[in-house]
């Protein structure tokens, strides 16, 4: 049996209490990870956005900082070791960063075991995608992750889907994350998990997230509409 005192505060009310400075295309990261060289991150860095470009990664934890990521299959993702290179490194991104925004693109066919792995990704183009296809599909990507609310829905979905965690812990856990951005203050979605049942794998994406978004909002200058 559930006692409840007081009412939940709903994310409508969050997102009311902020406004967003930063929401535009410099505001949030971009990191490429290609084996060949990127030949649009010229192209769209003079339409605004940051990009950043290289060539494989040795760690999902190199990619904490950048809410977009651009992942090509072939010839990326050698340091994890997986037969499906790229496809492998976006889904161990996802598992660590349920919220990221992952565009999969490739010159290339894959064989069906490939499928499993193209649904960690939000999109898939294909790298002969024009300049202009590719310019809206990052102002999305832009837009979902320059906005908290979104964030926090992606990594709920996630919770409620994959870590198994219950419904209950998962609506106490909002009430934190809403309290922290409405105060300014991290810790109250990380004090939010001492009540409720996380696994160690689970937190540690949490406090992931956490920082995450508290970077991205100093960084953005959002700021709240009192």
């Amino acid at each position: 049996m559930f006692f409840r005192i007081g009412k939940p505060t709903p994310l409508k009310d969050m997102a009311q209490s902020l406004h967003l400075h930063g929401s535009g295309r410099e505001g949030q990261k971009i990191l490429v990870v290609d084996d060949q060289p990127f030949v649009l991150k010229e192209i769209l860095a003079s339409h605004g956005f940051s990009i950043t470009y290289t060539k494989d990664i040795q760690s999902t934890s190199l990619t904490a900082s950048y809410p977009i990521i651009i992942c090509d299959i072939k010839g990326v993702g050698a340091h994890l070791g997986g037969k499906h290179e790229g496809a492998h490194l976006f889904r161990e991104i996802r598992r660590a960063y349920p919220e990221k925004y992952i565009i999969a693109f490739t010159g290339y066919r894959y064989d069906p075991t490939y499928n499993e792995y193209f649904k960690y990704a939000d999109i898939s183009l294909k790298k002969d995608t024009d300049s202009e296809a590719w310019v809206n599909v990052l102002d999305n990507a832009v837009g979902v992750m320059a906005d908290p609310t979104r964030r926090w829905l992606r990594l709920r979905q996630y919770l409620l889907e994959h870590a198994n965690m219950e419904l209950w812990d998962v609506l106490m856990l909002e009430q934190g994350f809403i309290s922290s951005i409405q105060q300014r203050n991290e810790s109250k979605i990380l004090n939010s998990m001492v009540d409720i049942q996380v696994s160690p794998q689970t937190s540690e994406l949490i406090k992931a997230f956490a920082t995450a978004i508290f970077t991205d909002i100093l960084s953005n200058g959002v700021s709240s509409v009192l």
